[in-house]
């Protein structure tokens, strides 16, 4: 059961990169510790009507 959530963890965290949320993500295999890097927040271009 582990082994399937670590796959579906792993294929989220790729999904997200993918979509530029996150720019890495790293699983420790000793503690399982999580790290990620967040991708810089962007401000959506405003088109102004003349």
């Amino acid at each position: 059961m582990l082994a399937k959530y670590r796959y579906k963890l792993r294929e989220a965290l790729e999904l997200l990169i993918k979509v530029g949320f996150l720019l890495s993500y790293e699983i420790d295999a000793r503690t399982d510790v999580l790290n990620v890097v967040r991708a810089p927040r962007r401000i959506p271009q405003v088109v102004q009507e003349s």
